[in-house]
């Protein structure tokens, strides 16, 4: 490998930890207990009546018959009876489940009021030819996040952040002090230790941001230690999934394939599927937790609040772009409003 590309997929790895960084728990160990945050799925049996199946069965059946050319007939030609045995059980169930286990699925979702987060993934229970069909459908639900008592452990973990900052502060004074006492003792002779002593860096004072940034990150991380949400396995599965389809695109944007990458982090695909899915549970955790105290105090973000966004952004160009752009918009909303969640942690 290129020490070129290698640096490229190191790049990739550098920019992913600093978007995780920003709003997930700053923790740098998978946890041990990784099931316990896991949520079961919702699932739901949907029976078909033979009535509603048989008309499209034919009607599949027909148009797959059309394409067949089997010996001794002529294209489409051939008695139904033999083209159903050749085109297959397994394929005529998929081609009828295609038309019509989406509106069944969507109806059986409206009587019982569920609300799914996720695509369903479906299992076929029974699907015999002249009797009812049996389909059982997954999906992730959003749990119920009990939240109470959540403003005292935010509070706690404020002054346990405030007061690491504060021994940061005294530690980089201490050491900026003592190392310009060596550099005012150090008597050299030539020039180049005379260098080598004034590159010893100065230890940098966190900035404003800096400060209020890791406060947030420790109260966050703090709720979700102690509410500890949990998450459907399904909903997991499914944002690791994009993860990972999100690196790849990214990847092949800078001519690099996945095996470069692998080989530049020294990992294995399953060691980098693991990684993306407990990542995946982290953003997840705090997602829910964010929805939760939103329901919990009300907190919701108007169409004006985005409006006076937008407006604050300089670059004409870019503000008509996000003027006209409505999916654009339903983004920022979700931004602020997780904003206005940590300015209130922060505020306690």
């Amino acid at each position: 490998m290129s020490d070129k590309k290698s640096q490229k997929a190191k790049k990739i790895t550098q920019e992913k930890k600093k978007e995780q960084s920003k709003v997930q728990p700053n923790n740098s160990q998978p946890s041990s207990n990784i099931e316990d945050l896991v949520a079961d799925d919702t699932q739901i049996e949907i029976t078909i009546s033979w009535k509603k199946i048989k008309p499209i069965y034919q009607k599949k059946l027909k148009e797959q018959a059309a394409k067949l050319k089997l010996k001794g007939f002529r294209q489409g030609k051939a008695p139904l009876t033999v083209a159903e045995k050749e085109i297959g059980q397994d394929k005529m169930v998929n081609l009828v489940l295609q038309e019509i286990l989406p509106t069944e699925y969507e109806a059986a979702l409206k009587t019982d009021k569920y609300k799914p987060l996720t695509h369903p993934e479906f299992q076929a229970i029974s699907v015999n030819k002249d009797n009812d069909w049996i389909i059982k459908a997954y999906f992730s639900q959003k749990p119920d996040l009990k939240v109470d008592g959540y403003k005292k452990i935010a509070k706690k973990a404020k002054k346990q952040a405030e007061k690491e900052i504060e021994k940061a502060e005294k530690e980089a004074v201490e050491n900026n002090t003592s190392e310009k006492k060596k550099q005012k003792n150090s008597k050299t002779k030539n020039s180049k230790s005379e260098k080598s002593t004034q590159a010893s860096p100065k230890t940098k004072e966190m900035t404003a941001a800096q400060k209020k940034d890791m406060v947030a990150q420790k109260i966050v991380a703090t709720l979700v230690s102690e509410l500890k949400p949990s998450v459907p396995r399904l909903l997991i599965r499914q944002s690791a999934q994009r993860e990972m389809e999100n690196l790849i695109q990214r990847l092949k944007d800078l001519n690099l394939d996945l095996e470069t990458f692998l080989k530049s982090r020294q990992m294995t695909r399953d060691q980098l599927s693991y990684q993306l899915t407990h990542s995946s549970l982290n953003q997840l955790q705090v997602e829910l937790l964010f929805q939760a105290i939103a329901e919990e105090e009300e907190f919701q973000v108007t169409q004006e609040e985005v409006s006076q966004f937008i407006a604050k952004t300089e670059d004409e160009k870019v503000k008509k772009q996000m003027t006209a752009d409505k999916s654009y918009q339903q983004y920022l909303q979700s931004v602020l409003l997780k904003q206005k969640i940590i300015d209130s942690l922060l505020a306690l």
